[in-house]
């Protein structure tokens, strides 16, 4: 009987664990397809807050690239490549932003599990004034001229 009511256990607990609730890995390929969009920004850093559109876009090249046009709002034609990681992290290696005398530092975003929000941190080094902290967020839609998410 022992015997018995342990396999009943056992067979029990084997069964919950099996149907606990994984997380599915998400492939960068698959990321940088779910995010290729046109994206609201909103920026806020020491100067203020600046709402503008971002364009993010596969790199045809490397799967787990991708392009973004108008980081910083430096202009549509203006781009930075940034690479997606398994875990929803996009990092930007330190460059020029194009456009600008900037430098762009320590530049990460994270991708929300609906791939519906990219919250970014990140410095720039701007040699007219000083090195200051952005934070951005971008949403899926586009800036309406009074400067609202539509």
């Amino acid at each position: 009987m022992k015997k018995i009511s342990l396999f009943l256990i056992l067979l029990t607990i084997t069964t919950l664990y099996s149907c606990k609730d994984e997380e599915v890995e998400v492939k960068a390929t698959e990321m940088s397809t779910e995010i290729s969009r046109l994206w609201a920004c909103s920026e806020i850093d020491d100067q203020g807050t600046r709402n503008y559109e971002v364009t993010i876009e596969k790199d045809t090249s490397n799967t787990d690239k991708i392009i973004i046009k108008n980081f910083h709002n430096t202009g549509k034609d203006n781009k930075i490549e940034g690479t997606i990681s398994s875990d929803r992290i996009i990092t930007v290696a330190d460059q020029d932003l194009q456009g600008t005398t900037y430098l762009l530092k320590e530049c990460t975003g994270e991708i929300s599990a609906d791939f519906q929000r990219i919250t970014w941190t990140y410095k720039i080094d701007d040699p007219q004034t000083e090195i200051y902290s952005v934070s951005a967020t971008y949403t899926p839609g586009q800036i309406s001229k009074s400067g609202e998410v539509l």
